[in-house]
């Protein structure tokens, strides 16, 4: 099939999956800067007044706190919530493992997951756009996990399971 074509028959879920990346980032932003408010005013608190710090190590130091900060955010969504982050909880769409039994994720699929999304963000989002070229809608992310992005009923619990994650390719 056709890239064009491809895109086409995928559109609108590849905008909600692209929102919902977006809405997630723009969490982790602020959950990150307010983190380091926070220790950069407990420093300040700590030493006094007459505290001067020195900016040497500050940008290595945002930059851990950044990547513990994302990784944390996405592991414990996805552990916790079955799945699902604040953006895909928006868009009614979960992540689930890919195969017969479409179990929950575990922990080392949650971890390896959000590492692979992580080293995606700072290839420049390149490997996201795995999603349009391959056939199977799966992203890096995705494929270290062993995962794939599904839509998510929200009856699940007044209908039955029967109800609950519906695969792309039945849904489209």
């Amino acid at each position: 099939m056709r890239l064009k074509n491809r895109f086409y028959l995928f559109r609108n879920y590849l905008m909600k999956r692209t929102a919902a990346y977006l809405i997630d980032y723009v969490i982790v932003l602020v959950i990150s800067e307010l983190v380091s408010l926070y220790i950069l005013g407990s420093l300040v608190r700590f030493e006094g007044p007459s505290f001067a710090i020195s900016l040497d190590f500050w940008p290595v130091a945002t930059k851990v706190q950044y990547i513990l900060t994302y990784v944390s955010y996405f592991i414990t969504c996805f552990y916790l919530y079955r799945g699902q982050t604040i953006g895909l909880k928006i868009f009614s769409l979960q992540v689930k493992q890919k195969g017969f039994n479409r179990r929950e994720l575990s922990f080392i699929s949650c971890l390896n997951r959000s590492m692979a999304n992580y080293i995606s963000q700072e290839l420049y989002c390149i490997p996201f756009l795995l999603c349009l070229i391959n056939l199977e809608n799966k992203s890096f992310g995705d494929s270290a996990s062993n995962s794939q992005v599904m839509f998510y009923s929200s009856f699940e619990n007044i209908m039955g399971p029967e109800k609950g994650p519906v695969d792309l390719k039945i849904a489209a």
